[in-house]
């Protein structure tokens, strides 16, 4: 039975011009596509302007100008990513309360990463170089979308088919990746002494096999998490996640090479160990 969540689905369904929940996910489904193209065909000029990336000669100049408005880099985090936990948490208390518990469940692992991207993450991030806003902007719209868009498939009870087998694969693989991701963000975190500025080659945990474990561990996660939540707007989540991070890990591999030079160990690639 779905679980009816007028008071939240009501005034979307008006924005986007739909009488039904169908029209809706439908709607916003075909506009996250429409978006993961256009950042796939950015992703193959240059990366996304934050981190090492955000001045480059292959971003277009009125983006480089954008980039000039910063904020705290913890603060910029932070509000980029709380969005989806509010939305997920929100979701998740909801669903319980109308004795959807096996849902709720599925939602947790999505309300638990933006949990540690929203909180911890960003409490970890060292003072150090601002953050563009224009970047905090974009990704803050980003994760409101998303955390509605998951939220209102897995309420509206849109999982494709049932299969335990898939959810504890989809766990498995979520932990694994959220493992790798967080461990290492903390070998990066700790890459340099208070005072030092620079870039250095990472080592340990996954750096040992790829330039980028970090985006692999996440890539992992919304693929098992593709498996527990089994419907269109999870498999569209995973598929932009690739794209994205995929795309931003050649170009971080690309990046250490030109720095480094003969220095960078290489028998690493970017991505998959041993293959990409």
């Amino acid at each position: 039975m779905a679980v009816s969540m007028d008071f939240v689905v009501a005034p979307v369904r008006n924005l986007f011009g739909c009488t039904d929940d169908d029209c809706l996910r439908s709607r916003m489904l075909l506009g996250s596509w429409i978006y993961l193209v256009v950042v796939m065909l950015q992703s193959l000029v240059f990366a996304a302007p934050y981190g090492k990336f955000l001045k480059s000669e292959r971003m277009p100049s009125i983006l480089n100008s954008f980039t000039s408005l910063t904020m705290s880099a913890r603060l910029g985090w932070f509000l980029q990513e709380v969005p989806a936990f509010i939305l997920s948490s929100l979701s998740i208390v909801f669903l319980i309360s109308a004795g959807q518990l096996e849902t709720s469940l599925v939602l947790l692992p999505f309300a638990v990463h933006y949990f540690n991207r929203s909180f911890l993450f960003a409490l970890s991030v060292k003072a150090g170089k601002p953050v563009p806003l224009l970047t905090v902007v974009m990704a803050f719209l980003f994760c409101l979308w998303n955390g509605y868009l998951q939220s209102l498939f897995l309420i509206t009870n849109q999982r494709l088919y049932q299969s335990k087998l898939a959810d504890v694969l989809g766990l498995l693989t979520f932990v694994c990746g959220m493992m790798i991701n967080i461990q290492s963000d903390r070998i990066l975190a700790n890459l340099r002494k208070p005072g030092e500025t620079g870039y250095k080659i990472p080592y340990g945990g996954m750096f040992v096999y790829v330039s980028a474990p970090n985006y692999l561990g996440e890539i992992m996660e919304w693929w098992g998490w593709c498996l527990m939540a089994r419907n269109y707007a999870s498999f569209w989540f995973a598929v932009f996640t690739s794209t994205f991070l995929g795309s931003r890990a050649y170009h971080t591999h690309r990046f250490y090479k030109e720095k480094f030079g003969g220095e960078y160990p290489s028998d690493r690639q970017p991505l998959v160990p041993k293959f990409w």
